[in-house]
């Protein structure tokens, strides 16, 4: 990903200062889809083109080196530290400084064993064991990004490895080694797609054939009597190829395997005809070698600062914000690059001396103070001590407090088990679920059954798609609950994040669906329910709109469990107004849907929190309606449930 772009001068060929421009685009990519600029959906394919550089330019370094009888591992390896360390131990140092800041201690302590596995360069396998790329839960991690980091720094390791065995015998068998590694490659990250995308995902075996194109390219004459025409339209489709999947693959897209194709051969197309075509002056200009250059500070700069910043502001950040955000990014790029990067590029740390000892008291330092954040828990000591009392175990207040907490997935007896019989049936999602506590302690005569599933899209002819791979466990909670309330006349309750699915259905067999806009997902989910009810035979049917949720990014936990020191500038999207919304146009479209049917009962949450233009996010006894940004607690259920219990009690008998 970011092999020196002067190492090129040690290959056989001449400087190639269009790489350094598609490095440009390939950081520019990443950093756009970070901030969160929707048209470019496939942003993340910048980190495909930064690994098809890299096994260009660092196969260029080991072959020719091994030619030149020049080359040990041990050097190589040195090199490659002294590189890419001196940024990377600074920029841990700063996250671990604005952690300990503003951070809350559960976010800290995640922080610390990040920072750990980070400067050991195995941090993709943290991040594959915990949340997946594409998770919320990871946006608030300023060390995420570092796990295609050390993808690379993994590779650095096995594939001089590969290139000296195979060039004892010539450059032939490295091109078939190559080549073979590739196709393996490739194969196994399209199998992949489908068992583990998580895995897939981070791994580096999974990603070696976009090492692995780039490495052939070096063997690949690069000759100035190439037809210029040919080559001007081979380069543009390469460009057109990464822009193809930029714009167009989506976190919903399966990645890496065949389809990470596309922008790889795109790059290698760039890379081969960029140098002798008039067009490829789009990549060599002379600002885009500029912040080619600097890539690197650019990658490990940009997503820190836009986590704290968001992190500290507890809102969603706006276009000037995200312009702001990529303009400081590349400005302290610079500066990280000529204060930091470049002048400890060339450390000799294959012997003892002062910079060797000095860098390896800097990152057992790191290594040490990542530790003891981590087995601290966070520091639980920076937070107003009213707050941490009330929140119980911060670290785990959306898991205790959360509504559902206890109620798992499949069926359950809950409510007044002494009954003679089932109520209802309770289906649906993580929003369904949420009301589990609050019926199963407040439903005195009345029991029901569970039929829940987190995440689930509750479909029959559609499923939650995830990852690349549709969810079969959706229809089965599904057909349980229409099986048991056709059997034995049971109604049902039915409730779901309405808004939360948009992008992420299709059908049993993984075809995606697509929505144009809002209105086509708004009505394609009012069908979905006019669907559900008509398998229900006439039986009565509850559907629970979605309650309000906080304006915050990161819900009650991360606003009032930061330091005390902090003015708490969060509060303010604690209390929301009431306003138009997706989350209540989708309410109010279903609804209104839904008034001609006698055997329905819509309850919106809205009804019950907010007034006068307000929505409580606080009980009267001050006690949290929310358990993150859009899930009610225990005590938000219970305040919904114990308003509505009444009136959905005499509906459903």
């Amino acid at each position: 990903m970011f092999a020196l772009s002067e190492t090129q001068k040690t290959t056989s060929r001449f400087y190639q200062p269009d790489v350094d421009g598609l490095r440009t685009v390939a950081v520019l990519l990443v950093l756009l889809f970070h901030v969160g600029f929707s048209s470019i959906s496939g942003g993340f394919v910048g980190v495909d083109i930064f690994f098809v550089i890299s096994g260009y330019l660092i196969t260029g370094i080991l072959v020719s080196g091994m030619e030149k009888g020049t080359y040990k591992y041990t050097t190589f390896i040195s090199s490659r530290i002294s590189r890419l360390y001196p940024t990377l131990l600074t920029i841990l140092i700063i996250c671990l400084i604005f952690g300990f800041l503003i951070f809350t201690p559960n976010d800290y302590k995640e922080l610390g064993i990040s920072s750990l596995y980070s400067a050991l360069s195995i941090s993709n396998f943290h991040f594959m064991l915990g949340a997946g790329y594409f998770d919320t839960s990871s946006e608030v991690n300023p060390l995420l990004h570092t796990w295609s980091l050390s993808v690379e720094q993994q590779f650095y390791l096995i594939w001089p490895l590969i290139i000296f065995a195979a060039m004892k015998s010539g450059r032939k068998l490295a091109v078939s080694l190559i080549v073979i590694a590739g196709v393996m490659s490739l194969f196994a990250s399209q199998m992949m797609t489908k068992i583990n995308p998580t895995q897939n995902y981070f791994m580096m075996p999974y990603r070696i054939f976009e090492f692995a194109a780039g490495g052939i390219l070096f063997f690949i004459p690069n000759d100035k009597a190439r037809n210029k025409l040919i080559s001007t339209i081979l380069f543009l489709i390469g460009v057109a190829l990464i822009f193809y999947s930029a714009f167009n693959f989506d976190k919903s897209t399966p990645f890496p395997g065949l389809n990470a194709m596309i922008p790889v051969i795109g790059s290698c197309l760039c890379i081969l005809f960029s140098k002798h075509t008039p067009a490829g002056y789009l990549l060599r200009n002379k600002l885009f070698v500029s912040i080619g250059i600097v890539s690197y500070s650019v990658y490990l700069i940009h997503w820190p600062l836009l986590v704290f910043y968001k992190y500290y502001i507890f809102r969603p950040i706006n276009t000037l914000e995200k312009a702001s955000i990529v303009s400081v990014s590349i400005f302290l790029a610079y500066v990280s690059y000529y204060f930091i990067e470049n002048k400890f590029r060339r450390i000799n740390l294959s012997s003892i001396n002062k910079m060797a000892v000095s860098f390896s008291i800097v990152f057992i330092s790191v290594l040490s103070v990542s530790h003891i954040i981590y087995k601290n828990n966070g520091y639980s000591f920076r937070v107003n001590e009213y707050f941490k009392q009330k929140m119980n175990n911060s670290g785990e207040f959306h898991l205790q407090q959360y509504g559902g907490n206890g109620y798992y997935a499949g069926a359950h007896i809950i409510g007044d088990k002494t009954a003679s019989k089932v109520s209802a049936v309770l289906m649906g999602d993580s929003f369904a679920r949420q009301y589990a506590h609050a019926i199963d302690v407040n439903s005195q005569g009345h029991k029901f059954i569970t039929s829940l599933n987190d995440g689930c899209f509750f479909s029959r002819n559609y499923t939650t798609f995830y990852a690349g791979l549709p969810d079969p466990k959706c229809q089965q909670r599904l057909n349980f609950a229409i099986d048991y309330s056709n059997k034995f006349n049971v109604p049902v309750i039915f409730g779901m994040r309405w808004i939360g699915y948009e992008g992420m259905v299709s059908d049993p067999q993984g075809n995606q669906q697509k929505f144009n806009d809002e209105n086509e997902f708004i009505n394609f989910s009012i069908n979905n329910i006019k669907n559900n009810i008509a398998a229900l035979n006439n039986k009565k049917v509850v559907i629970l709109g979605a309650p309000p949720g906080t304006d915050g990014v990161g819900g009650v936990e991360k606003c009032v469990n930061r330091p005390s020191y902090l003015p708490l500038v969060c509060t303010r999207y604690l209390s929301t107004d009431d306003k138009d919304t997706f989350n209540k146009r989708m309410n109010s479209a279903i609804r209104s849907a839904l008034n001609g049917y006698n055997n329905v009962l819509f309850i919106d949450p809205y009804d019950y929190l907010c007034k006068d233009g307000k929505c409580i996010t606080m009980t009267n006894d001050y006690q949290f309606i929310y358990s993150d940004a859009v899930h009610l607690s225990k005590s938000g259920a219970a305040l919904v449930w114990d308003k509505a219990k009444n009136k959905i009690i005499k509906f459903i008998e």
